[in-house]
């Protein structure tokens, strides 16, 4: 088995060679090869990632806007849809006979960011779910890239 560092490696060399792609293999496939590897492995159920983690993270931002709107803070700042307009595309791919999910995000500059996602348990895998963990997890990386941008700009307009 790879150690981590050796799979984000592999990854970050697939990303940049733009080997990236979206996975075809259908769900039913995808259950019976990781029922299969649990089967040798055999791994005990855990819980499965809440669906609605996404949801949640949009209500908190959402949240967030309105109190920092309420309070009349208006100086220069990132709000969440600055952070979906920097996405132009993404990508996803599953490695084959894992539950290693990975999003790459390409941002409107040609920068990519990504995100990873896995079930601890192969039986709890679930493509959609792990797209949207991987896909939240991406877009995470965007908010300091973006901060940094945007405080850059602050400090060459006022030199």
């Amino acid at each position: 088995m790879l150690p981590d560092w050796a799979l984000v490696l592999i990854v970050l060399v697939l990303v940049v060679a733009g080997l990236v792609f979206v996975s075809t293999a259908t769900d039913a496939a995808m259950k019976r090869q990781h029922a299969m590897m649990s089967a040798r492995m055999k791994c005990r159920p855990e819980m499965v990632p809440a669906v609605n983690k996404r949801r949640m993270m949009m209500k908190d931002e959402m949240a967030i806007e309105a109190e920092i709107k309420q309070k009349g803070l208006n100086a220069p700042r990132l709000t969440p849809t600055d952070i979906d307009g920097a996405i132009l595309a993404e990508q996803y791919h599953v490695f084959p006979g894992t539950t290693l999910t990975v999003c790459c995000l390409t941002l409107r500059n040609g920068f990519t960011v990504t995100g990873e996602s896995a079930a601890a348990s192969p039986e709890n895998f679930d493509t959609e779910i792990g797209r949207k963990i991987a896909r939240e997890n991406a877009r995470n990386k965007i908010w300091p890239l973006e901060g940094y941008r945007l405080r850059q700009s602050l400090f060459e307009q006022s030199a």
